[in-house]
């Protein structure tokens, strides 16, 4: 098997932040969802998405429509929802009462039934077509229950025995960890041949597992780091903790506000602990090993080409995504505060921003980026300015005033010459509408792009990287969020 490394920290340097982005109803690219809420868990649908939510001791959820903004409660209400997931119009989800129900929800025409209400504990459920699965403790030993919804089959996917948790779902293969001899293995079985068979069978201990077309990423434990914390909120859902197996009458409360930052974040990102993402192509057999640094990084998700995960090698935990058929790593979301929990579908990412005890919802297009704005981002803040940036050249020109006030520059203008210049500290520029040649201390520069003035708005347009470079500023560009970085 092939392994292939992404080295994080070689990518740290032209990594892209953009981050506390409202944008108009409209624009959808990069929404703030919801602020200063208690969201447990976002799964992207279609046509928007659906969001299991805190409320005190309840929890409910919320559909996000993506065409008009909207964002409304159902009337679902239940103390101990644990876990669900999405496919079409087919909300699954599990609560526990004296034991744990699978319910089936309809979002179309609100209909509900429930499909397995035995007398066992359950978790993780998942859903894709008309296969649901999920995590049954039901025999004093964590088995994969599989539920035709057509024909109402049920059938435990376990014939050597083993403890399973933490399955996953695709339309051809379900995943799960299984524990054989001391070891947390990685299965997958083809819904169509009824085959198993192992994917991974390290020691190091293995979280987070999803798939999406037949690709698998996980979270792995780097050899002589700490094991993981369980109890923790992920994609999957809430993960049970493996020592309360069998027992069927434990009733777990839903957490109060106070241990909402430990109900999603928990403890994944240790001191002591370590983790890389790996991926697994079950079609070509190919393992891959998408990170190598020395930071830790936590709860990957997968959705055709692209991978997201949570690293926290600058401290706090930050959202970065790869695509992996470019290469191309992005820092998606990185500020003082915590991202976690990133969900990605329909070319959608979406991502929780934690804030003491409340978080906020923000949704992000993955294509489409030729039509999406241009952002702005100095040391840190996102500016705004009008006109628009936008692209000449393949150079990013914005206004000319604007960004010499952000930037701390003395202007002056030249109205014979046609000409402007801009001093900071020991730097001079100086720059003539409609000539390629401008100047830095004096000295002849070439511009791709030479100063303009739009007629519709008066306003002068200037190079932003070379007038920030000019100034003593380093400048990186992300095309995949058409998102400019300065640090000045």
């Amino acid at each position: 098997m092939r392994i292939h490394r992404f080295l994080l920290a070689a990518f740290v340097g032209i990594a892209v932040m953009f981050t506390a982005i409202l944008a108009s109803p409209a624009d959808i690219k990069a929404e703030v969802i919801q602020r200063n809420a208690n969201p447990l868990q976002m799964v992207l649908t279609e046509d928007g998405g659906v969001s299991l939510q805190q409320q005190g001791q309840d929890r409910y959820f919320k559909v996000w429509d993506k065409e008009t903004n909207s964002f409304n409660r159902l009337n679902i209400t239940q103390r101990n929802i644990s876990s669900f997931d999405v496919d079409g119009t087919n909300l699954v989800f599990t609560n526990q009462r004296f034991t744990v129900d699978v319910h089936l929800y309809n979002l179309e025409n609100r209909q509900s039934r429930v499909i397995d209400n035995s007398l066992s504990q359950k978790s993780n459920v998942k859903i894709s077509n008309d296969i649901v699965v999920w995590e049954d403790h039901g025999g004093g030993r964590s088995h994969i229950v599989m539920y035709n919804l057509d024909t109402g089959s049920k059938e435990v996917l376990n014939p050597n025995n083993n403890p399973q948790t933490s399955p996953d779902i695709d339309e051809e293969y379900i995943v799960w960890f299984e524990e054989v001899q001391g070891k947390k293995e990685i299965k997958a079985y083809n819904i169509n041949s009824g085959e198993i068979s192992t994917v991974r069978d390290t020691r190091n201990d293995k979280n987070n597992l999803t798939i999406s077309n037949g690709k698998i990423v996980w979270a792995e434990l780097r050899s002589g780091s700490a094991s993981f914390n369980t109890g923790i909120h992920t994609r999957q859902g809430t993960e049970e903790e493996q020592n309360n197996e069998g027992d069927k009458d434990k009733k777990k409360e839903s957490p109060s506000y106070e241990s909402y930052f430990e109900t999603i974040w928990g403890q994944s990102v240790q001191h002591s602990s370590a983790s890389d993402i790996w991926l697994y192509d079950l079609s070509s057999k190919e393992l891959t090993q998408l990170t190598d640094s020395n930071a830790n990084q936590v709860q990957p998700t997968i959705w055709k080409n692209y991978v997201a995960w949570v690293d926290a090698q600058d401290g706090n935990p930050d959202i970065y995504l790869l695509d992996l058929n470019t290469d191309d790593l992005s820092k998606i979301a990185r500020s003082r505060d915590y991202e976690v929990q990133p969900a990605l579908g329909y070319d959608k990412i979406s991502w929780f921003i934690l804030s003491g005890n409340v978080a906020h919802l923000y949704v992000q297009s993955l294509t489409g980026v030729e039509d999406q704005e241009i952002r702005v981002f100095i040391n840190g803040t996102r500016y705004y300015m009008n006109p628009n940036p936008y692209i000449k050249n393949d150079r990013t020109m914005v206004p000319m005033r604007r960004i010499f006030e952000i930037l701390g520059a003395d202007i002056s203008w030249n109205n014979e010459e046609r000409s402007v210049t801009a001093e900071r500290g020991s730097n001079t520029i100086k720059l003539y509408i409609g000539n390629e040649i401008a100047y830095v201390n004096g000295n002849p520069v070439e511009l791709d792009a030479p100063p303009e003035i739009l007629p519709e708005v008066d306003r002068t347009m200037i190079p932003l990287r070379f007038v920030s470079e000019a100034l003593g500023g380093t400048v990186s560009w992300d095309n995949l969020t058409r998102t400019v970085d300065i640090r000045n």
